[in-house]
């Protein structure tokens, strides 16, 4: 019975086998037309995880494709990428842009970042740059890492 959530190198070497059959199976999807496993694809390109060597400018071109299609996740996504700067210049109009428009169509993550780049105070900016690393990467930075 394990009695620990420690992370031993074994569970280590598991998960990044498993993230890496996710994005195999994502970037096979891709290639047979569906279209909506290029958020998968993005976000493993975004991340790093399962192997898959960081493309910033890729995720953002498939999110790109996925946003003029009129995608409400893709939105919020390329959105984060655009407060960030990842893969794209910094642009916090354009993220607030995107943020309204996955709103608009019912998205409710797009929603809670929409009201969260309109509120933001002097906390806030790191506070909307650390929602953006969970969103997208499924972790949480140190403050000394986004600045």
């Amino acid at each position: 019975m394990i009695d620990t959530l420690e992370m031993t190198e074994e569970n280590a070497k598991c998960e990044r086998f498993s993230d890496e059959a996710q994005f195999r199976e994502a970037e096979c999807a891709v290639r047979e037309g569906d279209e909506n496993s290029k958020k998968r694809v993005a976000f493993f390109m975004l991340s790093g995880r399962g192997g898959v060597e960081v493309n910033a400018k890729g995720a953002v071109a498939l999110l790109e494709e996925l946003e003029k299609k009129g995608d409400a996740e893709a939105m919020w996504m390329l959105g984060l990428c655009s407060e960030c700067g990842l893969g794209t210049e910094k642009d916090s109009k354009r993220a607030e842009h995107l943020f309204m428009q996955s709103r608009d169509k019912g998205n409710e993550i797009g929603r809670l970042l929409l009201e969260k780049s309109r509120n933001r105070t002097g906390n806030d900016v790191f506070d909307l740059r650390g929602m953006s690393c969970i969103l997208l990467f499924g972790v949480s930075l140190h403050e000394d890492l986004l600045l």
